[in-house]
This record gives C-alpha cells, structure tokens and sequence, in this order.
C-alpha cells in the first residue's frame, strides 16, 4: 500500500512537472528501461450482478454524447468557415455567430457528458441510480433555441426579402 501511494504521489508530480510530450518521454523511457512505473487507466470494482454491463452501457453512452458533441463542433466550424468564403457581410456574420454558438454548445456538451459518465459510475458503484431528465431536458432545449435562433438569423439577414439574388 505504501509503495502504491509512493507510485501515485510520483505519478502527480509528474502530470504537474511535464508537458504532455515530456510526460510520454518519461512514461516510454520507464517502460523500456525496465522501470516498474505503472499508470492506472482504470478501476478494478467487483463484477456483481450486472455491474460489468452497467458500467459498459455507461461507457458507451459517454461515447454517443462525445460523438454528437464532435458533430456539433464540426458542424459549426464548417458553417463558420463555409460563410467567410461568401463576400456578403450578412452570411460572414450570420454564419461566425451560429457556428460559434454550435461549437459552444458541442464542447459544453462534452463537459456535461464527461460529468454525467463519472457520476453514473460512482452511483453504479455504490449501487444506485439516477434517473437523468434535468440534464437531458437542458441540453435539447438548448439545442432548440440553437435552431430557432438560426432560423431567425438566417431569415433576417437573407436577401429573400429584397429580391436579391
């Protein structure tokens, strides 16, 4: 027990003392140099019941969250790349504020997931569960008036109206 404590202590100190590159050095040079170094990735937790399963189906519900968190960034650096090519400074403007506002919401979406998936863990673990319908409700809703306020946008700054082409 002791030793593990001297190994996580060194382990902190390390993730504080190095950039992330110099971090990998030291991890590659103690594992080739036969240093006992270990990292814990993960947490051992008794497979009772239907715990392995809980904490898999947990796992991929972070990773659905993460990929509908991408897909908005991607979404919205594309719309906010794709409007600056167009010379209208309605469309630069329209499409730098929305596709802003999608990469906002996709990175606080991965915030949010990264939450929920601990806290469904350590619920898992002590065996309890929370039903998630505050959460789920804030982040649709959000993502509502997201595609509202576009609409809006979109529609007040087109050239419909005018008769543009």
């Amino acid at each position: 027990s002791g030793n593990n404590s001297k190994k996580r202590n060194t382990f902190a100190w390390v993730v504080k003392t190095f950039t992330p590159t110099a971090f990998l050095a030291f991890v590659t040079h103690s594992v080739m140099g036969n240093s006992r170094l270990s990292i814990e990735l993960s947490q051992l937790v008794p497979n009772t019941g239907s715990t392995a399963r809980d904490h898999l189906a947990n796992e991929r519900t972070l990773l659905a969250w993460v990929r509908t968190s991408i897909a908005l960034i991607a979404l919205g650096i594309a719309l906010a790349k794709f409007s600056s090519d167009d010379e209208s400074r309605n469309n630069l403007l329209t499409g730098t504020i929305v596709g802003s506002v999608l990469v906002v919401q996709g990175s606080s979406m991965i915030i949010y997931a990264q939450s929920r998936y601990h806290e469904n863990a350590n619920r898992i673990k002590d065996g309890d569960f929370a039903i998630n319908t505050g959460g789920v409700n804030i982040v649709l809703a959000s993502i509502v008036m997201v595609g509202m306020a576009s609409i809006i946008i979109i529609i007040s700054t087109s050239d419909w109206r005018s008769g543009g082409s």
